[in-house]
């Protein structure tokens, strides 16, 4: 058994406030396995190329989840927690961020993701990562409740005067399948 009881990842020299604190142990018994545990204060994604011409994006969405690495799978299975207080996302923000996941060696399962949007929205995401062909890809489901829908909403637009969200609970839960090229 080999324990890391403390260490620190800085993912990107470029972004120093982008640190990843965190201990785990790996059993290299007849069945070689690890748990880490994870946290951060920040996790910030890279910033966009403005000097490269992109031509045209369908969508920041878009933008967003191509910046996205292929994530590594370690050839032992595993479990990972994490803590982050915030996640900037460019253009928004997710608050109190966690996640719950596993590897078989092959594939990650995210058991929860939860974290934080204004107006009191709940992101919560579950589903199977995988990397066919060096992409990564997901399928699962992703669940979203607001205590206001009009907080939620003026993260991409101006609240029309009399606006009708105002003070709107509402939610969805969807299946979603997402494939990286």
């Amino acid at each position: 058994k080999a324990v890391l009881s403390s260490f620190v990842l800085v993912p990107d020299q470029n972004r120093g406030a982008t640190r990843l604190a965190g201990s785990a142990t790996v059993d290299l018994g007849a069945t070689p396995s690890f748990t880490a545990s994870l946290s951060s204060s920040v996790l910030a994604t890279p910033p966009p190329n403005v000097t490269a011409d992109q031509g045209p994006q369908p969508y920041e969405l878009a933008r967003l989840l191509q910046s996205v690495p292929v994530l590594p799978v370690p050839p032992i299975a595993g479990e990972i927690t994490a803590e982050v207080d915030e996640i900037d996302l460019d253009t928004l923000s997710l608050d109190n961020a966690g996640l719950d996941a596993t590897t078989d060696g092959k594939t990650w399962t995210i058991k929860n993701f939860t974290g934080q949007l204004p107006g009191g929205t709940n992101v919560t995401l579950a589903g199977q990562i995988t990397a066919p062909q060096g992409a990564t890809s997901f399928t699962g489901t992703l669940s979203l409740t607001a205590k206001r829908l009009d907080a939620l909403a003026a993260l991409w637009r101006r609240p029309p005067p009399g606006n009708p969200l105002l003070n709107m609970p509402g939610s969805f839960t969807s299946k979603i399948s997402l494939t990286g090229t």
